[in-house]
């Protein structure tokens, strides 16, 4: 066997990279949220994601069916205009 495929495979790990969730409207309608506060450590109390995730988007790919308070979550520019239409709140925190 040559050299090469037996020594360990190593290579650059980028430690500045960032975790993202990305969820889309469509899929918050299938869960319930307590009081319509979604934000990052309800969606991790509820498994929705994994503990090493730093970031949540909400993308606009859906109809939402209420108004939803979303904490410190980022959103895109048509998850937005659908949320606020429905009288739901974006909080961000500096």
């Amino acid at each position: 066997m040559p050299l090469v495929l037996r020594m360990p495979k190593r290579g650059f790990r980028n430690p500045t990279q960032l975790n993202i969730a990305v969820f889309n409207i469509g899929r918050l309608e299938e869960y319930s949220f307590p009081d319509g506060v979604v934000s990052r450590d309800t969606l991790l109390s509820m498994g929705l994601i994994k503990g090493n995730v730093q970031i949540v988007k909400i993308l606009g790919d859906g109809e939402p069916s209420k108004a939803y308070i979303l904490k410190d979550v980022k959103t895109s520019r048509s998850a937005q205009d659908k949320i606020e239409k429905l009288g739901g709140r974006i909080l961000l925190s500096n």
